[in-house]
């Protein structure tokens, strides 16, 4: 899939912005509202729609990928493709997105998911038992101060 397709999806996604919304039963508004046009017979002037203000919810996203022992060689390889993939077509869709790896502990390694090749040998750097808890728990830890969406993802075998 190109990443101008991938990135595409991934706003189209996140944004709820497809389909307009209206404001009903407005005294003045570019369009009339179908629904309440027989309200005029009883002396309503409130038959008008105006569109709504859409906002953009502001989402964060935290992204773990597996580096315990047994993901080891070719596993690891496909979660830091994954990994890269997704902090790539997230970034470009406005999100907010940390990176870390984990095992028995949690490594945030955000400045390296520019290069999948940089990111694969920052992983690596890493082996240990996999505590999913711990990845889950410092997720969440994380995102609770964080206004608007927050996606916790974790990339395990």
């Amino acid at each position: 899939m190109k990443q101008s397709v991938f990135v595409t999806r991934i706003r189209s996604i996140l944004n709820d912005n497809e389909g307009r919304r209206w404001h009903p039963a407005q005294r003045t508004g570019p369009a009339l509202d179908e629904a309440r046009l027989a309200m005029v017979c009883v002396g309503s002037d409130r038959v008008f729609r105006r569109p709504a203000e859409r906002l953009f919810k502001d989402y964060h996203v935290a992204l773990y990928a597996d580096t315990s022992g047994s993901m080891r060689p070719h596993r690891l390889q496909a979660a830091t493709i994954a990994a890269h993939a997704l902090w790539y077509g997230l970034t470009k869709a406005g999100c907010h997105v940390e990176v870390c790896g984990f095992e028995d502990e949690v490594t945030e390694v955000t400045a390296h998911a520019q290069d999948v090749n940089q990111l694969h040998r920052e992983l690596l750097r890493h082996d240990g038992g996999t505590q999913d808890y711990r990845a889950v728990r410092d997720g969440i830890r994380r995102m609770g101060g964080k206004r608007g969406g927050r996606i916790v993802c974790l990339i395990s075998d």
